[in-house]
């Protein structure tokens, strides 16, 4: 089997084959480019390596390439960007009702961390902030790590349809500290639980209760 061909680049574009390669040796390609935060396919065709090179170097010194447009210019923040991914959601026939409303209970959460942060100001350090901050409120690791990638998701998607900056967003390593119930609790409190149990586990809890 012919070996792929290695991604072509120029200029603005960079171009990968997606399939083949037909009897004549000749990929299929797809030229992707990415400006002012838009991604546009600019071109796609069969060819060799060497003629997706000529092709492209053609189209870029000939002025052929129109300026990338958006259909999302007014999308700014991260509550704008998370809106727009949720509606494309919701719209979804694919997806379960219990998937989409994860999505929005997720997003809500970093809409209200993080919404007012400009798209093309989002770095690692804006995310390290937010995830501090949930965790310092006592959020679970797991939770802070879920929102956090539905984060990532919705700017995949974003970087997709030209709704943000067209680069990756950094993924974070997030371990909270375990924390320790030191809540002792009342008399009345131990009495009002062990009223719904019976038999061994009402017998196990007393002692546990008596015993500290």
């Amino acid at each position: 089997m012919a070996r792929k061909p290695s991604p072509v680049t120029v200029g603005p574009m960079h171009t990968r084959a997606i399939r083949g390669p037909r009897a004549d040796g000749r990929w299929y390609w797809r030229a992707r480019r990415f400006s002012g935060g838009v991604e546009d396919t600019p071109w796609v065709g069969w060819a060799t390596r060497d003629e997706v090179q000529r092709t492209l170097a053609g189209l870029l010194a000939s002025g052929g390439l129109d300026a990338p447009r958006s259909d999302f210019e007014d999308v700014k923040t991260v509550r704008d960007l998370l809106e727009c991914w949720m509606a494309s959601r919701e719209a979804r026939a694919d997806l379960a009702t219990g998937t989409v409303a994860n999505y929005r209970v997720k997003a809500r959460h970093v809409a209200d961390g993080l919404g007012e942060a400009r798209l093309d100001r989002v770095d690692v350090v804006t995310l390290e902030g937010y995830r501090d901050r949930r965790l310092r409120a006592r959020a679970a690791g797991t939770s802070v790590a879920a929102e956090l990638n539905v984060l990532r998701i919705a700017w995949a998607w974003g970087r997709e349809v030209g709704a943000c900056p067209a680069r990756a967003l950094p993924k974070l390593d997030v371990r909270a500290k375990p924390v320790r119930n030191r809540t002792t609790p009342t008399q009345e409190a131990a009495r009002a639980v062990a009223a719904h149990l019976d038999g061994w586990t009402r017998a196990v809890f007393v002692l546990l209760f008596a015993t500290g």
